[in-house]
This record gives structure tokens, C-alpha cells and sequence, in this order.
């Protein structure tokens, strides 16, 4: 579905006025911030003893993250969206607000703010709740455990055997 979403991508800027893909100016000068978005994040999820790792659901790809110019796509795991980011502006708070027009034309705020001082990682309220996600640049990924939830932890038709308990 994300390489369905890339296409879109794809067409939507070909088809764009402009063609060119710069980050947006907006009067307080925070195109910096998109600067330093560029390229690719993945989720990271706090594991049960506390650490970061990649997890693998069974039912879905892990959520992640692609800013190329001004363009943010977001994998939902079997879905995908994305929207052209019109300006960025900062709080007092160190929160930072994309506003974005999405592919249906809906106007959508994402707020986040950087976790760690390299702005390796990320820290997003993506939904109305005050629940956030933590991602991480994909570079990167290969400095967290990953754990891969077996297929027939969701399914019933997987290749996979499940593993039987040995006492």
C-alpha cells in the first residue's frame, strides 16, 4: 500500500504547478526544521523492560514517516497518506506545528518536538488524544532490537508454525 501511496506521490508533484520541491518559507524563517526532517523515520515502541525497540506488528508495517521537500507521507501500516506542508511554526514550549493540506484537501496540524538534541528522534501527537509516538531516522534503526510479532498471533491461515509450550 505504501509503494501505492509513493505513486500518488509521484503523479501529485508531476502534476503540481511548480514541479520543484523546496521546503516553505514562513515569516518566522522555520524551514530549518524541515531541513532537518528530510528523509525517512520509523516508529520506535518502549518494550516491556523499558528499552526502544522496532516493533513488528502481524497485522500491519510498522508507522513511519517520509519528508522529501515539502511533502510528508505517512505510512499507517497498511495505509498511507500524504500532504504538502504549507508552513511550520514554533511554540514557547519547544513544540513545533506542520500545518499541511492533505490529498483530499482536508487542513491538518501535526505537532511534535524533537526528543533528543541530534534530532535523531522525534516525538509526535498525531491523533486528537494526547498519545505520541516516538520515531527515529531509519538510518538509525539498526541500533534497536527488533522483534517481529509471529503470523499466527493474527492469523490463522500463516506458513509459520506456532511454537508449541514445552514444560
Amino acid at each position: 500500500m505504501l509503494r501505492y501511496a509513493t505513486v500518488l506521490l509521484i503523479v501529485f508533484v508531476a502534476c503540481s504547478p511548480s514541479g520543484k520541491k523546496e521546503a516553505p518559507e514562513n515569516r518566522d524563517g522555520h524551514s530549518q526544521v524541515l531541513t532537518d526532517l528530510q528523509g525517512e523515520w520509523e516508529r520506535l515502541t518502549r518494550w516491556e523492560d523499558g528499552r526502544w525497540v522496532v516493533f513488528r506488528p502481524c497485522d500491519a508495517d510498522n508507522m513511519s514517516m517520509q519528508f522529501s521537500g515539502d511533502t510528508l507521507v505517512i505510512g499507517w501500516g497498511q495505509d498511507a497518506s500524504f500532504g504538502i506542508i504549507r508552513s511550520v511554526a514554533e511554540s514557547e514550549m519547544p513544540e513545533i506545528y506542520l500545518f499541511t493540506v492533505e490529498q483530499d484537501g482536508q487542513q491538518v496540524t501535526y505537532r511534535m518536538q524533537w526528543a533528543d538534541d541530534g534530532h535523531y528522534m522525534t516525538e509526535w501527537w498525531l491523533w486528537e488524544d494526547d498519545e505520541s509516538v516516538i520515531l527515529v531516522r531509519s538510518e538509525l534503526l539498526g541500533s534497536y532490537t527488533h522483534i517481529e510479532q509471529p503470523c499466527y498471533e493474527c492469523w490463522d491461515d500463516c506458513e509459520e508454525e506456532e511454537l508449541e509450550d514445552v514444560e
